[in-house]
């Protein structure tokens, strides 16, 4: 059903691109794979120009202030938000787009290179076709790759750094096209990943692991997003931290966490 359904969707409309749903299935549960007929009217749903932005682009981009103070409220940053997971099974790209633009994954990248890839993608398309039905089963196992990346604190912050250094580029390229700076749509995304850069390196050692959280926290990009976040909805928690992030008091954070953790304080965020 799933080919059927592309397939049809792009007899009818030619698109660029064609954007897909999925669902998870957690551990090593099978899937029912449920057969569900759609009729042509239901099949799918088609973006252009600037809704391709509004409607992809934002929510894909990562998490706003909307998000970060969802968050400060006991909520989960992350909503229902069709577009938010950027998964290459979700979407169905024109090879010739591909190849006119010398678009491809990044080969050093091993957290986010698909979302990015789209995202660069998207800057080229004019029209997409979107196919709400889940026509993707997406296995989450405890064991995966994914987990086990972040599993390691060096590695998680290389990756960190490389998503934040591609948001920027891309966003420079959006600029240069539509004059309109995205940043603000991925500020929580950066501060969340500072934080948690922060946490989790001060777990493993002190010299070099601060060298390493200094470096992602001094990054331009970073700073300026964490100076936006407004705390007026923060708890006091969340907002002392944060607060020395936007200060740039960073070895005073990064000792704080590092003493923390050793004297059986539970930090996580």
């Amino acid at each position: 059903y799933s080919l059927l359904y592309i397939h049809e969707s792009l007899r009818q409309n030619p698109a660029d691109c064609v954007f897909l749903g999925y669902e998870y299935v957690w551990g090593e549960k099978r899937a029912q794979v449920a057969k569900k007929e759609l009729s042509p009217s239901e099949l799918f749903y088609v973006l252009s120009g600037s809704e391709i932005i509004e409607k992809v682009m934002i929510p894909l981009f990562g998490l706003s202030q909307a998000n970060v103070d969802r968050f400060f409220e006991g909520l989960s940053p992350y909503t229902n938000d069709f577009f938010i997971c950027g998964y290459v099974c979700r979407y169905v790209l024109k090879r010739s787009i591909l190849l006119e633009n010398s678009l491809s994954f990044r080969s050093d990248m091993k957290l986010g290179e698909d979302a990015m890839l789209f995202l660069r993608y998207l800057y080229y398309v004019k029209e997409m076709n979107v196919i709400k039905e889940g026509l993707y089963y997406y296995y989450v196992r405890s064991t995966g790759a994914l987990e086990s990346l972040k599993a390691n604190p060096s590695l998680l912050f290389q990756c960190k750094m490389q998503l934040a250094e591609e948001r920027h580029n891309i966003n420079e390229l959006y600029m240069q096209k539509y004059g309109k700076d995205l940043s603000q749509y991925y500020d929580g995304s950066l501060l969340f990943s500072a934080l948690e850069m922060c946490i989790k390196l001060s777990r493993e050692g002190y010299s070099v692991n601060y060298g390493l959280f200094k470096r992602y926290a001094s990054y331009p990009p970073v700073r300026k997003a964490v100076a936006r976040i407004d705390l007026t909805k923060a708890p006091l928690k969340y907002k002392l931290p944060i607060k020395l992030l936007q200060l740039d008091y960073l070895r005073l954070l990064y000792s704080l966490m590092y003493i923390a953790q050793r004297t059986g304080y539970k930090v996580n965020v």
